[in-house]
């Protein structure tokens, strides 16, 4: 290969990186924003969005493939619905008065196929998450039943000498 065609090549390498780094540059704004939080209405309780977690995390979510591909979109009726249900469960109405607030709901997806192979996709559960200083609680909601399956509570007690 002689000089004048490497030139070539190197410049065509340049220009295809500068023209790359814009669309890179805008999904890595997109995927490494901070959200805003959010509030939704539920008695005695504040819904807010958790930050992204830093560079770091992001980072290792995009080695493993976690945050490649399509997100999944929840509506703020589905959210609202899913609080309502975990509210009106006395337990959780006790974490609330103590100071936990809701800052997560995450639907649990499911694929049904059917006899004929065609395949369909339900939420019918989610995951509530509360938190209050180190303590973490997991609210398991059932829609299609319109109950609370289960609660997980963790704390974490820090003993300062």
């Amino acid at each position: 290969m002689d000089r004048r065609s490497a030139a070539v090549l190197a410049a065509g390498l340049v220009l295809a990186a500068v023209l790359a780094t814009g669309p890179i540059l805008a999904y890595a704004k997109n995927v490494w924003a901070e959200e805003t939080p959010l509030q939704i209405s539920a008695p005695g309780c504040a819904w807010t969005q958790p930050r992204s977690g830093g560079l770091g995390r992001r980072l290792a979510q995009l080695k493993a493939g976690w945050a490649l591909g399509p997100r999944l979109v929840v509506s703020e009726e589905y959210r609202e619905r899913v609080v309502e249900i975990a509210m009106e469960d006395p337990d959780v109405s006790k974490l609330v008065e103590e100071g936990f607030n809701v800052t997560n709901v995450r639907p649990i997806v499911r694929a049904y196929v059917g006899a004929d192979g065609s395949v369909s996709l339900r939420a019918d559960e989610a995951l509530v998450v509360l938190r209050k200083d180190g303590s973490v609680a997991v609210v398991l909601v059932s829609l299609s039943e319109e109950r609370v399956i289960k609660v997980v509570v963790r704390t974490v007690t820090v003993v300062e000498k």
